[in-house]
């Protein structure tokens, strides 16, 4: 039996919000989809599941007011509208805090009291890591726009829902991986080489360790806290490969007869080791291992894309 509550998500277009809004309208009777434009295929899960739209831009702070009677209703937002630059040549600071900061800043102010606010972040917030294994205390020290923009957001947050009875839940989410992700992200750029026989190119050489986390797993743990949950979390599996151990997978998964290519680049090495005990009070644990994920995005980019 679906639940009462009335659930918002923005950014339903999105690699996650997509697949977050075809497990919310599972679970939930009442949902409200918004954002500045609607896809094809989010128009069909719109269509199919009787879900509402508010058609809005989040940094037009007087048209998302027009909405006000509709927030009164929305006992649970889940945020995912965001900028997230493609390169690190497309890293702009206007838009960032434009799209990130000052859009989640007019969200919450129409959001009622008691309500609850998940705010999808990033581990890029921290910036160059202080301690061997990164918990959520961790100092905020982003490296990128995109990472500022999103500590200002959570700063923010943290101090209005206080003020506000907000319920606030921030996820913190490292790398996530899977069918549907941008072509300009490593692992789907690899994938892409290997399955016409290409050699995956990796800047630098690819000894930085990072914690890839499936799809899948970071929808359960979103869907989870709209029941459950307060605070920060690191949304992580606790498991690292270097981007080298990656490509190699692929290679082999996909069955290519080629090697890894590197191409040269000055970069200092960074390592992110995440701790997810917090997150376990959820009850759930990532349950994709890293060769299962990335051979369903293999089949995927094979006979789906």
């Amino acid at each position: 039996m679906k639940s009462s509550k009335t659930i918002l998500v923005t950014g339903g277009n999105g690699h996650i919000g997509f697949n977050v809004l075809k497990e919310v309208v599972k679970k939930y009777k009442n949902v409200y989809v918004l954002g500045r434009r609607i896809s094809n295929k989010l128009a069909i899960l719109i269509k199919e599941n009787n879900v509402n739209i508010i058609k809005c831009d989040i940094t037009d702070a007087e048209s998302l007011s027009r909405f006000k009677n509709d927030f009164e209703k929305i006992d649970v937002v889940i945020h995912l509208a965001a900028f997230v630059p493609k390169t690190k040549e497309a890293d702009n600071t206007d838009t960032a805090m434009k799209i990130n900061l000052i859009g989640t800043m007019n969200l919450a102010k129409l959001v009622k009291n008691g309500s609850k606010f998940i705010f999808i972040s990033t581990c890029e917030v921290y910036g160059v890591p202080k301690t061997a294994i990164i918990r959520e205390e961790h100092p905020l020290n982003p490296l990128s726009y995109y990472g500022k923009s999103k500590a200002n957001a959570e700063l923010f947050l943290q101090s209005y829902s206080a003020k506000k009875e907000i319920n606030l839940v921030i996820l913190r989410l490292t790398s996530v991986y899977g069918p549907g992700e941008l072509i300009n992200r490593a692992i789907p750029n690899f994938i892409s080489a290997a399955i016409i026989n290409k050699s995956p190119i990796i800047y630098g050489d690819g000894s930085d360790k990072r914690d890839f986390i499936f799809i899948d797993d970071v929808v359960n743990y979103i869907i989870a806290t709209i029941e459950q949950g307060f605070g920060v979390y690191n949304i992580a599996t606790g498991k690292i490969y270097s981007i080298k151990e990656i490509a190699e997978k692929i290679i082999k998964i996909a069955k290519a007869n080629v090697n890894v290519k590197f191409k040269e680049i000055k970069k200092h090495k960074m390592d992110y080791i995440f701790d997810i005990t917090r997150a376990k009070e959820f009850g759930y644990t990532p349950k994709i291992e890293i060769d299962e994920g990335l051979s369903k995005e293999i089949g995927w980019f094979k006979y789906e894309k």
